[in-house]
């Protein structure tokens, strides 16, 4: 067989390139909107070995109502009052009314409106009301949120509209249901992001990365992953990269250009720390900020291993981004000595 040949067997064989000639992949993730089961997501998790800190946190259920309500905004049907013509439509919109400490407190809004889309008449039609969590002997009790939702406008101008507010009614609680039980695209988006940045994924271009062939075990578990959740349009693809001159170079280009980015947010940091201060830093804003320097360092340090390239273009932000941290720990101590730096 021709080397071409051979090569392509591989390919049709494993679907991937020889790992001696890879450099890692190019990643890009597409999400759409649908329902994300926790449990099976949690469970897929646990088989592929994937760490479960990047699952999404459990469902708040003032979230779902949220969403619940909102999905009923700009919520239109035919709206035909007597002696008004056939040309007229109701739009609901969703208008938020009260939120405090113990609930919140929702109006659907109805406009009639007229062929050329002007504002005839206005009505509240249906009010829903989340009423928090209370606090029971000193502790928070999360299963004790309620939701009501209820009709107000009781007479409907006709039988057409009382059948099209009883449908909005059900769809309230079909959303309800599906937020406390699902997870919605965002929050796959946000598991996604997240843990491609766990794997030092270098930003090419937007929703465009690269990843070293070093985390390519657990790349392809997370691709995997992305094919269990069961939506059209939801994945991870994964394109291999060669370990050719010029496509090295680029990746180079994108770290140096990420790791100069993040090392002068570093700086900028601690200027926008500086600034809002009204007294002596707390030590634990300093550590904030020095654990995010700590982040960004041993990113940058892995890249350079990995890619064979030496920091002088990331060297002088790092010597700025150090200097400012070594500075605030400077005022942050002297501030706990009742001194000035």
């Amino acid at each position: 067989m021709t080397p071409k040949s051979e090569y392509h067997r591989y390919i049709a064989q494993f679907g991937a390139l020889p790992p001696d000639v890879t450099l890692g992949n190019i990643v890009m993730y597409s999400v759409s909107d649908g329902e994300y089961d926790g449990n099976q997501m949690a469970a897929e998790f646990s088989r592929l070995n994937l760490l479960p800190r990047f699952l999404p946190p459990p469902i708040n259920p003032l979230d779902a109502f949220e969403k619940a309500t909102k999905s009923l905004d700009n919520t239109r049907y035919a709206m035909n009052p007597p002696n008004a013509g056939s040309d007229y439509y109701a739009v609901i919109l969703i208008r938020e009314a009260a939120r405090n400490k113990t609930k919140v407190v929702r109006h659907a809004i109805r406009e009639i409106r007229d062929s050329k889309h002007a504002v005839l008449q206005y009505d509240q039609v249906a009010e829903f009301e989340y009423y928090k969590p209370v606090t029971r002997s000193g502790k928070v009790d999360y299963t004790s949120w309620r939701v009501r939702p209820s009709r107000t406008l009781m007479v409907a101008a006709s039988a057409e509209e009382d059948a099209a507010l009883h449908a909005m009614m059900a769809e309230f609680q079909r959303q309800m249901d599906r937020h406390l039980k699902t997870y919605d695209g965002q929050k796959i988006r946000t598991l996604f992001r997240d843990y491609l940045k766990y794997l030092n994924a270098i930003t090419m271009k937007a929703s465009v990365y690269f990843v070293h062939n070093t985390r390519s075990q657990e790349l392809e578990a997370l691709r995997e992953f992305s094919q269990t959740l069961g939506v059209k349009g939801t994945e991870i693809l994964c394109l291999p990269q060669a370990d050719i001159p010029s496509l090295r170079q680029s990746v180079v280009e994108s770290f140096e250009v990420q790791a100069f980015n993040d090392l002068m947010g570093i700086k900028a940091a601690v200027d926008k720390l500086r600034a809002a201060r009204t007294g002596p830093i707390s030590p634990a804003a300093f550590m904030k900020i020095k654990e995010q320097y700590d982040e960004v360092l041993l990113a940058a340090n892995e890249h350079s291993r990995v890619l064979e390239v030496a920091q002088d273009t990331t060297s002088d932000a790092a010597m700025v981004a150090l200097q400012a941290i070594t500075d605030l720990g400077a005022e942050v101590a002297a501030g706990l000595a009742g001194g000035t730096p």
